[in-house]
């Protein structure tokens, strides 16, 4: 009798929540789905009223991000993704690159990350073809996704539509956005009047600027953003030095070996004036490999910024405690708990059975959570190659999963309540 009310009982919420409304609050047709609330407040804009054939006309993507959450940079750092537009436009019409604003630093734990808060522009320069007839409206689509993150990272998305004239002339401004782009152009990072340099040896990175006659007590800061991927490690420290023949940054090279013959990147560097006033500046560097840098790079690896072997030994036994740690609050959790007593009463079960075959479930229970999680991690990196922003946890968000889980339940239920065994 038990089981069949327990039955009852779980059939019975199983359908209520599948079924139609009924009753008094039934209708036709369903109600409308609310379109789910942006952290970011995004708006794409032109420059200009009109376009010009065989002219660069200048657009914004111009971000409001909701308080605590960010943004990234082209590089994010140890997590995150960049914006990315997907145009779709007539024949002939060319996009640019996004040129980004100079980051900021993000620290989320231990991870370091690039990106933005409260608001940024990201600039995109479009190329009308020169045989672009003049009096004929254009219609240019933009489809533009980002990555935006405070505790968890949601992807976001939003369409927009331009249509524009394309005229012979000179095409007047749109004042509404004159000193939003103008901002913007003055905010991006110059290009750096010194040669660059850079080595990297036994775990250390070393960055030269060949910067001669600054002074140091004038160099306040200075912090190296490398949009390469993969060359130093982000959330280390940087370290300055401010010497006669310029400026160098010392900081842990990344764990994988640096293969390329020159990095791009943005150093900021924060100077104090004569009159007390604090000025920073940004500026975009190309840097190359430096045979005679890496010695040095080498021989003062240990000196602060270099990542030897024990910093990595110990960085893995606090990674390995931090992973334990985390894996005994998960089994306390009130979702998690409960399931353990089914995997304790199969384990007394064994009790009296042959220590072999009791070591030998622990090996297949231990080898099956392992291999069911690496092979989520495949799939999801998988994805993510293929360029899609995806990521452990958003899948709640999709009404048939949810509904998968529920049932999943459902079954659950059914088998503690008895009405039927899995081998």
């Amino acid at each position: 009798m038990r089981v069949l009310t327990t039955l009852f009982i779980c059939l019975f919420g199983t359908v209520g929540l599948l079924a139609a409304p009924s009753g008094a609050h039934a209708q036709s047709t369903p109600l409308p789905r609310a379109a789910p609330k942006l952290h970011v407040d995004a708006r794409l804009v032109g420059e200009k009223l009109a376009l010009k054939p065989g002219v660069t006309a200048w657009f914004a993507l111009h971000m409001k991000i909701d308080k605590g959450w960010h943004v990234y940079w082209k590089n994010p750092g140890d997590s995150g993704e960049p914006p990315v537009i997907d145009w779709k436009m007539p024949t002939g019409y060319r996009t640019g690159p996004l040129l980004f604003q100079p980051p900021h630093r993000l620290p989320v734990g231990p991870l370091m990350n690039y990106g933005y808060s409260d608001e940024t522009v990201y600039l995109v320069p479009v190329t009308v073809p020169a045989d672009a007839r003049p009096g004929a409206p254009v219609t240019l689509t933009a489809n533009a996704s980002w990555l935006v993150c405070e505790e968890i990272c949601i992807p976001e998305a939003k369409s927009f539509t331009l249509t524009l004239d394309v005229m012979s002339g000179d095409p007047p401004a749109d004042f509404r956005y004159t000193d939003l782009f103008a901002k913007a152009r003055a905010g991006l990072p110059k290009p750096s009047p010194w040669s660059a340099r850079f080595a990297s040896g036994k775990g250390a990175f070393l960055l030269r600027l060949d910067a001669k006659g600054l002074e140091r007590g004038r160099i306040q800061e200075a912090y190296f953003y490398p949009a390469t991927f993969g060359v130093i490690s982000y959330s280390a420290p940087q370290r300055l030095a401010v010497g006669s023949d310029g400026v160098t940054l010392r900081t842990e090279a990344s764990q994988k070996p640096i293969t390329t013959q020159s990095i791009n990147g943005v150093v900021v560097l924060t100077e104090k004036l004569a009159d007390g006033e604090t000025v920073t500046q940004a500026f975009a560097v190309k840097a190359t490999l430096d045979p005679a840098l890496a010695a040095a790079a080498a021989s003062r690896a240990g000196n602060g910024a270099g990542g030897g072997g024990g910093n990595l030994a110990i960085g893995f036994l606090l990674a390995l405690g931090l992973a334990l740690i985390g894996g005994v609050l998960l089994n306390v959790m009130p979702c998690v708990f409960p399931i353990l007593s089914m995997k304790l009463v199969a384990l007394a079960q064994h009790a009296h059975a042959e220590r072999r075959t009791v070591a030998g479930h622990g090996l297949a229970y231990a080898a099956g959570v392992v291999l069911f999680f690496a092979a989520i991690g495949a799939v999801l990196a998988a994805l993510r190659a293929g360029g899609e922003e995806i990521g452990w946890g958003f899948q709640m968000q999709e009404p048939v999963v949810v509904l998968l889980f529920g049932l999943l339940i459902f079954a659950i239920g059914l088998n503690l309540s008895g009405l039927y065994q899995i081998g």
